[in-house]
């Protein structure tokens, strides 16, 4: 008896580590993001309003502490393997365009309420039935 209550508590925290190893590199999402975001999506810290998804599309603010937040936001994305294929700035209004397979990301920086913002607009491309 005494064999088998050892075996279950070794096979049990292999299981836990093997669990938590899976979790290991990945960061913490800002809680309040639309439902469905794909993870590739890689998002800065910071707090989230105007959160809304539908169907291959979601789209939110990020309120952040600073102008260097906002540049994290953006090189967070390319680290994540989006490339900027397009960027303009009107102003203090600065926005990129990125891509990655199938799913294409516009940042806005910009101020919310007197507060450094990037506005997140998502947009993932069907999938092409015929593999075209």
């Amino acid at each position: 008896m005494k064999i088998l209550r050892n075996t279950t508590i070794w096979v049990a925290t292999g299981l836990l580590l093997v669990g938590l190893a899976g979790c290991a590199g990945q960061e913490a999402r800002p809680s309040g993001l639309p439902k469905g975001l794909p993870a590739p999506v890689a998002v800065e810290s910071g707090a989230v309003s105007n959160a809304v998804e539908g169907e291959g599309q979601w789209s939110f603010s990020l309120t952040v502490s600073n102008k260097e937040e906002q540049q994290a936001a953006l090189d967070k994305l390319k680290d994540a393997g989006f490339r900027v294929f397009d960027d303009s700035t009107v102003g203090e209004r600065k926005t990129y365009a990125l891509s990655k397979d199938r799913l294409s990301v516009t940042l806005v920086f910009d101020t919310v309420a007197g507060k450094p913002a990037v506005i997140y607009n998502v947009v993932e491309a069907p999938e092409d039935p015929e593999g075209d």
